[in-house]
């Protein structure tokens, strides 16, 4: 389902058209029927996500009843329900902007009493498919620059190998899962530094450069 909703958006994003890349329809920017399609495209996901909900609280219901539910697993219900949802549409939109949905996602299933574990195994899943379809998005109006985005790329997935065996190594000495949660501690506050840090150094350098970054 998560695949097909990729798809659908880029599909949707290419039926609306963007300013460098026109609608494959010839369909008007803005008027009724470009309109149309994002709403549809935005009533279909939250059709699907009504239905999923429903699903896992079937599927939750049945654990509990059976004694089968494993602990640090989200109630589909009440508070942490909207909580869920909440971040997962923030997370998206930050996302979007290519700052990582992981600063949202990560610390929400933390509060919600997510295991760490499995905190950074459903904050990467969740990630990948956001970060993908923003991708295929940005792509398709000719807003990537391809060889930033390999270079990045390959550099980021050497960091996960390393990262991913570094800290299963840890765990395995200390015995504790806790220590994820220190690790994403000390990156977040890094990212919380480092980015408005290379922003304004960005913008001194667009300055000196002439360049009316207003």
């Amino acid at each position: 389902m998560n695949i097909f909703l990729v798809g659908l958006a880029l599909v949707t994003n290419l039926l609306r058209g963007s300013p460098k890349n026109p609608s494959i329809l010839n369909i008007q920017k803005c008027g009724g029927i470009d309109w149309s399609i994002l709403a549809g495209f935005v009533i279909f996901a939250l059709t699907v996500t009504y239905f999923t909900v429903h699903r896992m609280r079937n599927s939750q219901h049945l654990k509990e009843k059976y004694g089968k539910r494993l602990p640090g697993t989200v109630d589909y219900h009440g508070a942490p329900l909207a909580w869920l949802m909440f971040g997962s549409f923030f997370g998206g939109i930050v996302g979007a902007l290519g700052l990582g949905g992981g600063v949202v996602f990560n610390p929400l299933l933390l509060g919600l009493g997510v295991l760490p574990q499995v905190t950074t195994a459903t904050g990467m899943y969740m990630i990948m498919f956001g970060t993908f379809s923003a991708t295929l998005v940005y792509f398709s109006i000719g807003a990537l620059v391809v060889p930033y985005a390999m270079l990045i790329g390959s550099m980021a997935i050497i960091g996960i190998i390393v990262a991913l065996f570094g800290i299963k190594k840890i765990i395995d000495h200390y015995k504790r899962p806790s220590v994820v949660v220190f690790v994403l501690a000390f990156i977040l506050g890094v990212s919380a530094i480092m980015v408005p840090v290379f922003n304004t150094l960005n913008m001194m350098k667009q300055v000196a450069a002439g360049v009316d970054i207003t």
